[in-house]
């Protein structure tokens, strides 16, 4: 297992990677328990290049193996996720919808407030039906951040 830390734009994000797929991505506070990498994997110097690549505006989407541990549910909202275009929205409902899970509106919301990719499983595209970004569990400044920063990457 390998921990990897990356400072981003909107601070420092941690992951957990084995030999083969990324298994987590969060945000955490402060530097204090930042410790510098000496060496990466493989695959830990993709996923530095991949989050480096977007947040420089030159890529839209990612290409590593994921491992994410969630309920088939979980997943199934998570991979509906992925499918939402760089720069673009959906609402809860919208996505409950498309999982053909009408009534399941709440456990779509629950689903993406248990995402372990931060951004590589796009959960701030999700907003609520009011266009509100409220919610966003790394959040709301990130939420608005990405939002904006997606939209002003698609004109360019």
């Amino acid at each position: 297992m390998e921990t990897l830390h990356y400072k981003s734009p909107l601070g420092w994000m941690q992951m957990h990677l084995n030999e083969t797929s990324l298994n987590n991505c969060i945000f955490v506070e402060g530097d204090s328990l930042i410790t510098q990498q000496m060496t990466l994997s493989t695959l830990g110097k993709k996923v530095v290049g991949q989050l480096t690549d977007f947040f420089e505006g030159k890529t839209r989407s990612f290409a590593l193996p994921f491992s994410a541990k969630g309920t088939p549910f979980q997943k199934e909202v998570w991979q509906d996720i992925c499918s939402i275009p760089y720069g673009q929205t959906m609402d809860y409902t919208t996505l409950a919808h498309a999982i053909d899970r009408p009534k399941a509106v709440r456990a779509v919301g629950s689903a993406c407030a248990q995402n372990p990719l931060a951004i590589f499983i796009p959960c701030h595209r999700v907003i609520h039906r009011s266009g509100s970004v409220e919610g966003y569990m790394w959040g709301d400044e990130r939420k608005k951040w990405l939002l904006e920063f997606e939209q002003a990457h698609l004109k360019a």
